[in-house]
């Protein structure tokens, strides 16, 4: 599945010797998006984001969301976005202090609990 979505848009990952420990996924926005500000020109929005959890707190998850920034910024971007469940506080704040703010909501068809939308300005 991991490898299915980092084929879906542009998958990045991240290695230690030959382990992975890290990936993330950019889409372009496309229209008929079931996430409204998806749907927006120029609005980039990225998933399959996760880190090894032996890995975490070593800095590879900020190295790929700045790269992620980075590329995003080169193909035309002007606002990268992300969805979390309502209920992830803890990432819904750390989005926050990386500059990411709420921009709505969305009910995914298959999920079930509603997301938020962040997004941050190029």
């Amino acid at each position: 599945m991991t490898r299915s979505r980092l084929t879906d848009g542009f998958g990045f990952v991240a290695y230690v010797d030959s382990t992975l420990v890290g990936t993330i996924t950019v889409y372009n926005s496309y229209d008929g998006a079931q996430c409204e500000w998806y749907s927006r020109k120029k609005v980039w929005h990225f998933g399959q984001f996760a880190v090894e959890p032996s890995q975490q707190g070593t800095g590879f998850g900020r190295l790929l969301m700045q790269h992620v920034e980075e590329f995003c910024k080169q193909h035309g971007a002007t606002e990268l976005a992300l969805d979390t469940s309502v209920n992830a506080h803890s990432l819904i704040d750390l989005y926050q202090k990386l500059g990411y703010r709420k921009v709505g909501n969305v009910n995914w068809e298959v999920t079930n609990y509603l997301s938020v939308v962040l997004s941050k300005t190029m």
